[in-house]
């Protein structure tokens, strides 16, 4: 079995901080995952129009 790279307390060590610096720049959990949800269907539309230059290309 694979060891851990982290110990625990040092991966919540990493999330408070990171949530710490979230609220102090204003970024909120529902932002984030709204952020990540739009780039989830704008790389959902890229990959075909992708592909389809991509096999043009070659020939």
């Amino acid at each position: 079995m694979r060891k851990a790279r982290f110990i625990e307390h040092q991966i919540f060590a990493v999330l408070k901080s990171v949530k710490d610096v979230c609220r102090e720049v204003g970024i909120s959990e529902a932002r984030d995952i709204k952020n990540m949800k739009d780039l989830e269907n704008v790389n959902r539309r890229l990959k075909p129009m992708f592909a389809d230059l991509s096999l043009e290309c070659r020939h």
